[in-house]
């Protein structure tokens, strides 16, 4: 009988997968000629896309959906001996998938290598917050994130993992984390020579700036909508931010009274996975590095970077009048005119006929259109009378007349 050998990588999250996965991706003729098959990646446009590898048949096998056989079929054919799939979003926290998946082992013609990337645990919670931030349109703080289940989930997981797969290998993303393409070419045999390098970072993260202004709309969005749709605007307001931008820095902060409180609540799980899984893998995992990350400095919407919020507006004009609905642009440029006029009037001059039956807060929408009002009533006496015509509108909304 044929001996297959298939090569799971599942992540973890915020640990280099955006680049492995459009590596492997650009790379799919390349690894064939070397005897991988890595099936099922969505087509690229180039080879700074993001997406979410080539896992989708394998979660289907393990929610349960279709069998074992035709799950392989799918990723090795009906003559490939070795086969790649990487994705993080199989659900491994649950016990039902980590046995549908360690059921595989006991295949006579399968040997099953998973492959998992681990981060320290300060970095790996910031940059988690930021990319819900980006792509949940998360208004909240970092700290929140802090007082969950996110930090030591991965912890949690890789324990599970090694007790129940044979062959479960982890690799430090903080030791790698500016090639994590040379560990997993060890561990599967891949040769890193004939393969096509990556230029430029995949998937950055959002600078300080960046996040106050996404949060910006993500909260205004949130707070005087009825909430429908409420992860689109973030997703492409990062994205365009990103793709334009990718050299951008995007340095992590560091807060000294959230690192204290993080050792008190994690530190615990961090040694027992040290003591359970790092001398057996070679690796050390931490809450924090030591890296002199720079200070957080929380500022107030005021402050704003102004240049680039001008910035985002535009690209707003440009791209996103078709899926940002007319009421919200234009309560947008209403609470922007306290901010700065410039960006108010982009965003103002692209709004026609906007429909506010969605929209809640009535009193408070009423109060920023005349606020707004106030800023443009010498500046631009159209734009003064633009608001004061909306404040009429929630006014009467929030007195529980119908507008007119």
């Amino acid at each position: 009988m044929t001996q297959r050998h298939l090569y799971l990588h599942v992540g973890f999250g915020k640990t280099g997968t955006s680049a492995l996965q459009s590596w492997l991706a650009i790379n799919r003729k390349a690894l064939q000629k070397q005897g991988f098959r890595h099936h099922g990646v969505p087509k690229l446009t180039g080879e700074q896309q993001i997406f979410s590898g080539n896992g989708t048949e394998m979660k289907r096998y393990l929610d349960g959906e279709i069998s074992a056989g035709r799950m392989l079929r799918h990723y090795f054919g009906w003559t490939g001996k070795k086969a790649i799939v990487s994705s993080e979003v199989l659900e491994l926290h649950n016990p039902v998938v980590r046995q549908r998946l360690a059921e595989l082992q006991a295949l006579p013609d399968l040997t099953l290598t998973v492959i998992a990337y681990v981060r320290n645990l300060y970095d790996l919670t910031y940059s988690t917050y930021v990319q819900l931030v980006k792509g949940r349109n998360y208004a909240g703080t970092w700290q929140a994130i802090l007082n969950s289940d996110i930090p030591s989930s991965q912890i949690n997981v890789s324990l599970e993992l090694d007790s129940c797969i044979h062959d479960c290998r982890f690799v430090h993303y903080n030791v790698h984390r500016r090639d994590v393409f040379t560990p997993f070419s060890e561990m599967t045999g891949i040769d890193q020579q004939r393969m096509q390098a990556i230029s430029g970072d995949i998937n950055r993260s959002l600078a300080q700036t960046e996040i106050r202004i996404v949060q910006f709309f993500s909260r205004t969005w949130q707070q005087f909508t009825d909430g429908a749709q409420t992860q689109l605007l973030s997703r492409r307001v990062s994205s365009g931010m990103i793709y334009d931008h990718p050299e951008r820095s995007s340095d992590i902060v560091f807060n000294q009274e959230l690192l204290q409180f993080m050792v008190a609540r994690h530190q615990q799980a961090v040694d027992t996975f040290n003591q359970q899984l790092g001398v057996k893998h070679g690796i050390e995992l931490m809450v924090w590095d030591g890296k002199p990350y720079p200070n957080v400095r929380a500022e107030p919407e005021a402050q704003m970077n102004i240049p680039l919020l001008r910035e985002v507006v535009s690209y707003i004009n440009d791209t996103q009048c078709g899926y940002i609905p007319a009421a919200l642009r234009a309560i947008f440029s209403a609470r922007l005119a306290a901010i700065d006029t410039v960006a108010s009037l982009q965003l103002l001059t692209k709004v026609q006929r906007p429909d506010f039956s969605r929209t809640t807060n009535a009193d408070k929408l009423a109060d920023i259109m005349r606020e707004a009002e106030l800023c443009f009533k010498t500046l631009q006496p159209d734009a003064a009378e633009c608001f004061a015509q909306w404040a009429v509108v929630f006014e009467k909304k929030a007195s529980g007349n119908k507008p007119a």
